[in-house]
């Protein structure tokens, strides 16, 4: 990409394509561009002021050419603001995240070094002596043990450091203040944004795209159990967020899959946390041994549990994320009085213990009227679907409202299956 025409186009007050701007953070990276170019491009964005195309083609950049951050937690929040409104206040976003994790809440903190204000959040981070690290075990240490965790942009957001000197030279904010709130590594599905003027809020809100992924969460049972291993690595390198395990007993299902050996063994290769759906009866005996190879959460069917309630609150209890599944035939009413104390409820689009059953039409319906339901609520829970996803059905899940795909012999069986991972993440809902 040349530069130069790039700079004309835009004295000539023409707008930048999505995918030239991500071209251009590429560029960036590999040192393509002399500070000189980079400077003016900045500067002249500034001028004329960044349109929503540039500046997502810009985050996908960033992202494209970042090391993204894997945190076995499935909710937590980013705090953060665009700086450069001049009024050199104390740096409000890293306060605030003190105080949300002194709350018992979650937070994953991303920032950089003070560019166009008196203080940005890694001078706070590191006058309070904390080391920056990329080392996950570390970040995820931090997140359990403190509640907080941070993330300094220039081991993760590679583009940044490459421009950081130029920021500091300009003094004054650039369309990577704007880009701060869209790159953070661990992608969060709950953030708190400060924006500097009204213009930048505007600028967000048109940014339909600027919204969490689908996430996938691969299904062991198609794994190739002959060499599972390799199968366990291609997930830990995929887009995967999280990998699906199925615990058949033969009873509350006819067949059987694989017991706690294989989850353990699984566990100790596997760097994504651990989604783990019971298909048998009494669940509730094996919480504590499901919590001891570190899952991130369990799964109980509504149809298995006579206490519902109490088994919730012993999952949680235990430091796991609670699930519900409804088969095929059960409704998504019998949720009311529970909705607000999942994590999730999982929606079985076959009937569970069969393979190769044909996907079950009305589970778009379900989603649509559990999604209302999980709106009028108030509840959190995210919506998992099981069972036929593959590219005829997973775009209408999506639309319909599901948050969550697990897919199987999709995944593994296809010739590529960590671009069958990344398609199925960039299915997008519509806007609501």
């Amino acid at each position: 990409m040349e530069m130069k025409n790039i700079l004309n186009r835009m004295l000539n007050h023409e707008e930048l394509t999505r995918e030239e701007t991500k071209n251009i953070i590429l560029g960036i990276t590999q040192s393509e561009f002399p500070e000189e170019q980079i400077t003016a491009l900045l500067t002249g964005l500034q001028m004329r002021g960044v349109t929503v195309d540039e500046l997502l083609g810009f985050r996908d950049g960033i992202l494209e050419t970042g090391v993204p951050a894997i945190l076995n937690c499935d909710r937590y929040i980013d705090v953060v603001g665009t700086g450069g409104d001049r009024k050199n206040t104390f740096n409000i976003s890293t306060t605030s995240c003190f105080v949300i994790a002194g709350a018992g809440y979650k937070v994953a903190k991303h920032g950089n070094f003070a560019a166009t204000s008196v203080s940005g959040a890694s001078n706070v981070i590191k006058n309070h002596g904390v080391q920056f690290t990329d080392d996950l075990d570390k970040l995820n240490r931090s997140l359990d043990e403190a509640g907080i965790v941070y993330l300094h942009a220039q081991l993760f957001a590679k583009a940044m450091k490459f421009v950081g000197p130029i920021r500091k030279a300009l003094q004054f904010p650039t369309v990577f203040n704007l880009l701060g709130p869209l790159v953070n590594p661990s992608q969060p599905k709950c953030q708190l944004l400060g924006v500097a003027n009204l213009d930048q809020m505007r600028l967000y809100n048109q940014s339909k795209e600027i919204k969490m992924k689908t996430m996938v969460s691969p299904s062991l049972l198609s794994a190739n159990f002959i060499d599972l291993k390799s199968d366990v690595e291609m997930i830990n390198k995929s887009e995967a967020d999280w990998l699906h395990m199925d615990i058949m007993d033969g009873v509350f299902v006819p067949n059987i899959s694989f017991g706690f050996p294989v989850l353990e063994a699984v566990a100790k290769v596997c760097t994504k946390p651990l989604d783990v759906h019971f298909m048998i009866v009494h669940p509730e005996q094996y919480i504590e041994q499901t919590a001891k190879i570190g899952a991130m959460m369990m799964n109980v069917h509504y149809e298995a549990c006579t206490h519902l309630h109490r088994t919730i609150q012993q999952i949680h209890a235990a430091g796991m994320k609670a699930g519900v599944t409804l088969n095929p035939s059960t409704p998504v009413n019998v949720l009311e009085d529970i909705i607000c104390d999942v994590d999730m409820v999982l929606l079985m689009s076959v009937n569970p213990g069969f393979g190769g059953q044909k996907f079950i039409e009305n589970t778009i319906k379900k989603v649509n009227r559990l999604r209302k339901l999980i709106k009028e609520s108030g509840s959190h829970a995210l919506i998992e679907i099981d069972g036929g996803v593959q590219g005829e059905t997973a775009p209408r899940l999506v639309q319909a409202g599901a948050d969550v795909l697990v897919s199987g012999s999709y995944v593994f069986k296809s010739s590529d299956p960590c671009a069958t991972i990344h398609n199925l993440k960039e299915l997008k809902k519509e806007e609501d």
